[in-house]
Order: structure tokens, then sequence, then C-alpha cells
């Protein structure tokens, strides 16, 4: 495109005037092929704007700025007067030129007319940290913020280590750099400091509060300098409640105010208070004076607001407890699902060591050797999430339900993911023998890969585990439902009978588990009402490369998965549940 057939599109546009374009022009320090100056007609007035189209368009569509200084404080506008028009992220751009530019226009003048005229106001709350972040004199803060929404104590400290020893030929310039802080770290327990790498840092006096105030407070104006007034204001709706007076004897504090908008909208901001000097006026805290305010720009890291961003709703898996048996292959990946979904509370069962042979596939690598892998799952976990409770049993499970270690009714959910059929037999017996209410789901991996299974069982519907097994013409037992013909031999040994084992991969063992994961959050939105095993075909390449044979049912079955209810095929002369 040239610049005559941009400038027909531009003349075509009846909201555009005034218009100059210059070629491979630079503007805020950003190169375009073409700069358009322009003013735009809107509902409220004509506006000048800098319309910047980049090369790359198709990518990063087109920039529009507005001179700042001469509107009020509105949304969607950054500190270099650059509008925010649309969020890319999930976005798809027609490359039809004309109408993405015509659509931009349009998106500039809707963000202008409602912001001058307030329509848009609420936005504002909605991006209230952004304007934090496009202050010249922000700094960044980590906070784990509470879970207990009451006015308390909190501690914060540097997040990184400085001294303020001279480097040899450093100059000046580069001494102020390496020792200004740009960044902190708060919370209100110790833990969080251990838990996120600041354990041995020195750690400052702050305050959090918790507001609801009955008006909307909106972000503090980036273009001016934050005055007492505005963080009074908000101090206005907090009640004080620490007695001891001598904890506002602190040189830098630090405030951090979560904001309970009317809107239903919760803002975190934070400030520091450069040796400011505070009254107390019945149970209203009041900042008199001030050397410097410092306004955070807050990235949270609670859990609650970091689970956001991986559920659509209220975590429906949290506040549950999980019984893992078996930490291998499939329990491993299915550990890190369940603590990735918000699962705190999870007891895990292995007596077996993590070896050499595992780790190609496990969730856990060399680090962790020779660990029981209940243990080492423990330790993974708490390394890399907060607010964990995991307790380990290096048993097997028959031992510690004899010893009492473990009561199955305790938990929520039961997970069997040993992958072996004759404890899966035993668990199933004893559970619906001794009328244990919990649910129980079972995991395994079908051989070289050729498949997964997930069976769900409940005492209360039709149907167990038990049910899955019949007998061949000679009285052989075997699995019914197994993508694997019987009778074939398909367990390996590199170190005789102990070291046996059956090959799968990696990639199988997490497909198993996601699987899991699936059934299990419909169980927990209550969308289970029966017995079931969810089977899923794998790749059939290296079976039939080992010369193995398929059984009736991964020949019969069409679709790559295929669930399968007990209403349907449950035994009624099943020794364990049988009705006869």
């Amino acid at each position: 495109m040239d610049s005559n057939q941009l400038r027909d599109i531009l003349l075509d546009n009846k909201y555009i005037s005034d218009i100059m374009i210059e070629e491979n022009a630079s503007f805020k320090k950003t190169e375009y092929k073409f700069l358009i100056s322009c003013s735009l007609s809107t509902n409220s007035k004509l506006i000048p704007v800098k319309i910047g189209l980049p090369l790359n368009w198709e990518l990063s569509l087109i920039d529009i700025y507005c001179e700042i200084d001469k509107l009020p404080f509105i949304p969607h506008v950054e500190k270099n007067g650059k509008l925010c028009l649309f969020d890319l992220e999930g976005a798809l751009i027609d490359w039809n030129f004309e109408g993405v530019f015509n659509q931009c226009i349009d998106k500039a003048i809707k963000i202008l007319d409602d912001g001058i005229n307030g329509k848009n106001k609420r936005d504002l709350l909605e991006e209230f940290n952004s304007y934090i972040y496009n202050r010249d004199d922000y700094k960044n803060i980590d906070v784990a913020i509470p879970k207990e929404k009451k006015n308390q104590k909190i501690s914060y400290c540097t997040k990184n280590k400085i001294s303020k020893v001279r480097k040899k030929n450093e100059t000046d310039a580069e001494y102020l750099k390496r020792t200004t802080i740009t960044s902190y770290f708060a919370s209100t327990l110790s833990s969080d400091f251990d838990l996120w790498g600041y354990r041995d840092r020195t750690q400052f006096n702050g305050l959090y509060f918790f507001l609801a105030p009955n008006k909307a407070i909106y972000p503090p104006d980036f273009r001016k300098s934050i005055d007492l007034s505005y963080l009074n204001n908000i101090l206005s709706y907090c009640s004080f409640n620490i007695k001891d007076k001598r904890y506002l004897k602190t040189k830098d504090m630090l405030f951090i105010f979560e904001i309970k908008q009317p809107e239903e909208i919760n803002n975190v901001i934070g400030f520091l208070i450069e040796n400011g000097e505070y009254d107390i006026e019945f149970d209203k805290l009041k900042i008199s004076n001030a050397d410097r305010i410092i306004p955070l720009s807050v990235n949270r890291l609670d859990k609650s607001y970091l689970m956001n961003r991986t559920s659509f709703d209220k975590n429906i898996l949290a506040n549950k407890k999980y019984l893992l048996i078996g930490c291998g292959s499939i329990g491993g990946y299915t550990f890190s699902n369940l603590i990735k979904s918000g699962v705190e509370d999870i007891t895990l069962v292995d007596s077996d060591h993590l070896n050499a042979e595992n780790i190609y596939r496990h969730l856990l690598g060399i680090e962790y050797l020779y660990n029981y892998k209940a243990e080492a799952l423990r330790i993974y976990g708490e390394k890399n999430l907060q607010n964990l409770n995991i307790k380990t049993v290096d048993n097997k499970i028959e031992d510690a339900i004899e010893d009492c270690s473990i009561e199955f009714e305790d938990y929520d959910y039961i997970i069997s993911a040993t992958g072996n059929e004759i404890l899966n037999r035993w668990l199933n017996k004893y559970i619906v023998t001794n009328k244990i209410q919990t649910p129980v789901f079972y995991l395994w991996n079908e051989p070289l890969d050729i498949g997964s299974h997930v069976a769900f069982f409940d005492i209360n519907y039709k149907g167990c585990y038990e049910c899955m097994f019949t007998r061949d013409d000679g009285g052989n037992l075997y699995n019914s439902l197994a993508y694997t013909q019987k009778g074939q031999v398909i367990a390996k040994s590199n170190s005789g009978c102990q070291g046996s084992f059956i090959s799968y991969g990696s990639l199988i063992s997490i497909k198993t588990s996601l699987m899991f994961m699936d059934l299990l959050k419909k169980h927990a939105l209550n969308r289970i009402h029966s017995n079931l095993i969810f089977s899923s075909k794998g790749d059939d390449y290296y079976f039939k490369l080992a010369g193995l044979n398929f059984s009736k049912r991964f020949v019969s079955q069409k679709s790559d998965s295929e669930i399968i209810e007990f209403d349907n095929i449950y035994n009624k002369t099943c020794s364990i549940c049988g009705e006869l």
C-alpha cells in the first residue's frame, strides 16, 4: 500500500479531517511506515491525534495517540498518549486493512467519547493497577494477600540484595542504578518469606487494610503527583486497631490497601511512606506529613488470586481431602495436576523408592533419586506451590490400613494410581465389604502406549471394579475391558523377577492423569451418576511391532475414546457386589 492509497482510505472515513501523512517516520520511540497527523471528530469535540501504521500491522494493528494533557483522566490511555484499542490476547486480526483501520478509528472515538462523558469510568477500576504502572515514580511489590480480611500488620523486604560498597571503576550512574531499590516482597506470614526465597532478608513494618467503601475509590491520575489527601481519603474508610503505637515509628512504612469496590471489583494498591508522621483520632489513622510517597504496582501472589487464571468458576476441587495410592509415573503426574488445580490436602502412599530406571517416565528427575516416591513428591510440591498440606505414608496401603495409619472414611476421594490389578481388586473388596462411602478412581495404562483407562466407583451405584473381570473357558481370570488380548506375556525384566515392569512412556501417563482430572471435575460438579470406565486409545504402532494382539474390545471400539457405564454391564453374579 502506498501513500495515495492510504490517503483515499482516510478521506473515505467521515470522522477524519486535517490529514497529513509522513512516510518512514518515528514517533514515541517507535518506527512507523506511515505516521498520520489528523483530527478525529467525536461527539464531544474535534480531537487532534497521531496514527502510526507499523510495517507489521497484521500482527500489532495500528497505534493511535492523543495529547493527554488536553484530556481529563480517562481509561485506556497510556502515559505516552497511546490509546489501548484492543486486547490482542486471544484475538484474531482480519488482514483487510481498510476494515481493520476503520474498526480501530471507531474504537478510538468510543474510548474518547465515553471517557470525556464519564460513561466508562468503571474501566478505571477494572484496570486499576495499570495506572500505577503508567507512573514514572512507581516501584514494584509482590504481595501475598492474607486470607483473613481484616486490618493487620504486614512485613516487607527488598527483593534484591544490595551492597553499598563501591565497585572498582564504577561510575556514579552505575552505582546509583545498582543500589536503587526497585522491587519489594510483602506478606503477613513469616513462612511466605521462606517459600518465596526471602528468608535472609531484613524485614520492615507495614500495614494491611481491607476496606469496602460506599463510594468507588479510583486510581490516582498518573500525570500528577500523589498527595496526602488521596491516602487519607482511603484511610478514612479504615479502622486502625494496632495497640502498639511504636509500630508506626518506622522510617519507610508500607501501606497495602485491598479495596472491595461498590462495583464488586477488588483492587489492591500499595504505597511506601518515607519518614511519615501520623495522627490517630478515635480509630482512624491519618498521615500528617511525609518526605515522599512512593506508589507501588502490586503483583499478587496469594493462591486465591493466582488460581483465577486456571478456573472458570470457584475452585471446585479445593477444601477436600485426597488419598493418592501409588506415586509412580501415573501417580506423579496426577499429583502435579491436583496441586496445580488448587488441591491442598493430599496423603501420598507408596513404599517404593525413586530409582534411576524410573526417571524417564516419572514427573521427577535426578534431584529426587533414591528418596521414597511419596516423600519426593511432597518435597517437590512444597518447593513449588504454597499452602500445601501433604502427608506421606512410605508403606504399602494394605499395611497402612491394618495399622490404622490410613482410614478411608477420612477422605473425600481415593485414587489408586498403581496400575496393579491384584492390589486394585483387594482395595475394591475392602471398600465394598466395609461399605466405605468414599468414591474411588482407578487409573492405569495399557502396555506400549496403546491406551489409558480411568474407572470410577461409588458403592451407591451398580457395579464395582471386580465386575470388569471374568474367566475364559479354561477358568483363567482376565480383565474383559482391557485393550490387550488375554494370555500374552507383557511384562519385561532387566534384573530377574524383582525388576519386572510393563513398558509405557511418560506421555501415556500424562494422558491418563488428564483423563482422571476430567472425571474428577465432573464428579465434583455432580455430573456423574453411575459407575463407569473412561477408556482412550493411544498409538498402536509399537504394540503391533512387538507382535502382540489386541483384545476384542480394542478392535470393536470405533471412537478414540469411550465411556462405558456399569449400569449396563455390571455382573449380577459378581463375588463382591453381586445381587445373587
